[in-house]
């Protein structure tokens, strides 16, 4: 999915960088890969957005899990780079 493809790429990028990165160069690096991955996906999310609420209930449950993991790695990281 969308959501999982993007979290996977951020998810990637963040195992790139230095192991002595900061939390900043960190939360700046997932950002930047983010808003990359929604400018070259943008109709494919524009059509799940759309079509969510059509889906199999087992295939929401999925979505809704990996949007939450997702959402996890973000609170993480903005979690450490205000600390």
């Amino acid at each position: 999915t969308g959501v999982n493809h993007t979290f996977e790429t951020v998810r990637q990028a963040l195992e790139a960088l230095p192991s002595d990165a900061t939390a900043v160069q960190r939360l700046r690096t997932a950002i930047e890969t983010h808003l990359l991955c929604l400018i070259e996906n943008s109709d494919y999310a524009r059509a799940v957005s759309k079509l969510s609420g059509q889906v199999p209930g087992a295939i929401q449950a999925q979505h809704l899990a990996n949007e939450q993991a997702y959402g996890a790695l973000w609170k993480r990281l903005l979690r450490e780079a205000r600390e």
